[in-house]
Formats: structure tokens, sequence, C-alpha cells
């Protein structure tokens, strides 16, 4: 019984000099009514994208901030935007180089926010997708984005240049 004892607890002290401590990364943000998280971009090697949205519209505008941390965490920069407060995210497209979102009201209005994940510069557009119709998918290519947009009779590729904003129809047979 002695040795049992004698045994457990030399191992015991053998593992303890043996452990060590790590410390990890995090972002701490105070808990506040005036931002609600959206949502987090892993950037890879150019560290991570935090992007909020305001919780209260000032003008009939809503403030949506995009924070850029490194690989370290560390606050590098941060980007606000003004977007109609009627206007509700419908969609998200990453690439390997943007991150997209689409911003739609019910109206037809359209606002699209490119943001480039290197430089971290912003194209914010706006458009007009006319008619009330239903959008579906989110697709970027190069310059544009396809979504497709269907109302009651017909069924359409709605094609969105995000660098200029101008959009068109594309009936789909």
């Amino acid at each position: 019984m002695f040795k049992q004892l004698l045994t457990s607890m030399l191992l015991l002290a053998t593992m303890t000099s043996f452990s060590q401590v790590s410390y990890r990364n995090r972002i701490e943000k105070e808990i506040s009514t005036d931002f609600i998280n959206d949502n987090v971009h892993p950037l890879g090697k150019n560290g991570v994208m935090v992007v909020d949205r305001g919780g209260r519209s000032y003008k009939k505008l809503l403030e949506w901030k995009y924070e850029f941390y490194n690989t370290s965490l560390e606050k590098e920069s941060e980007k606000s935007l003004l977007i109609g407060d009627k206007m509700r995210k419908w969609g998200e497209y990453k690439t390997k180089t943007h991150v997209h979102q689409l911003f739609r009201d019910n109206n037809g209005l359209i606002e699209m926010v490119s943001v480039n994940m290197v430089t971290k510069e912003f194209t914010h557009v706006k458009g007009d997708i006319s008619g009330k119709v239903k959008l579906l998918g989110l697709t970027v290519l190069v310059d544009i984005a396809v979504c497709i947009a269907s109302d009651k009779k017909t069924t359409q590729l709605a094609v969105i240049n995000w660098v200029t904003g101008k959009s068109e129809f594309i009936p789909i047979s």
C-alpha cells in the first residue's frame, strides 16, 4: 500500500514538472447594444475581419462596422459604412480575394459591399432590381454577381456588376 502511494505521488510530481502553460489569443469586446455581431471572416495569413451591424438607425441609415485584426489578433484598422436601414443582408459570397455582401430592401433596391481582403479596400455600389422578385443563390464571377431571380411568371438570371452597380436580367427558357 505504501509503495503504491509513493509511486502515484512520484508520477504526479513528474507529470506536473513537465506540463506547460499555453496562452491562446482572443478578441475581447465590450458587451454593447450599439452594435450586433454579424459575422467573422478568417482571412488566412491576413488575419480576420469582424463585421458588426448597428443596433439603431440614425437618419434612416444603419452603420456597418468592419474591423480588421492581424494573426496575433491585434486590431489593425476599422472602417464603417452607412447602409439604408430598410436594407437587409440578403447574401454573402467569399472568393480568394474578396468578401461580397448583398443587401436588398422590399422595393428592389440593392447595395453591394465588396471588401478586398489583402488591401482592405471597399467597393460600395447601389443598384436596382426592379419588381418584386425573389432572389435565389448568389455567386460572384470576376466583376459580376449572379443570382436567380423569379417572380410569379418567369425565372431569370440577375446579373449585377459589383464595380459599377449596373444590373440586368437574362431570361431563362
